[in-house]
């Protein structure tokens, strides 16, 4: 399976967890907050050891989303009660992210390919730990 996968079905998991069956706000809130922690950290490794600008940027753009949505939580609004003023920036960040991943494997083909080899194999705690994020050794990371 996909480090992609195994990640994407631990968020899942762990979403449906803390905002639905915790009690709510605090199982949203403390979800939100790891989601801007975890994701704030894969942001600042990623730079560190890819230098790819729009891997970097879609990670800062999820940070973003993530802590807006945290921020949101915690003075009480939900998914169905998010102002207009504040929903059109938020779908814009989420937006932003597959669109920044999209390019990046347009663009960096090869670097892309080394990610894909790195990444091969690895389990979930490689993957929670950021193993999974190569050194790219052409861009000088």
């Amino acid at each position: 399976m996909n480090v992609g996968v195994k990640g994407g079905l631990l968020v899942g998991a762990e979403y449906g967890v803390l905002c639905y069956w915790a009690p709510q706000p605090l199982g949203a809130i403390a979800f939100w907050f790891i989601q801007t922690v975890h994701l704030t950290t894969y942001s600042i490794v990623m730079w560190h050891r890819t230098r790819l600008v729009l891997s970097t940027l879609g990670g800062a753009a999820a940070t973003l989303a993530s802590g807006l949505l945290l921020r949101l939580h915690v003075v009480g609004y939900t998914w169905e009660t998010i102002p207009m003023a504040w929903a059109v920036p938020l779908y814009g960040l989420i937006a932003l992210v597959p669109a920044c991943v999209l390019g990046e494997s347009c663009l960096h083909r090869g670097e892309w390919a080394e990610w894909r080899q790195q990444a091969e194999g690895m389990g979930l705690w490689d993957t929670l730990l950021m193993r999974h994020i190569p050194t790219l050794t052409k861009r000088d990371a």
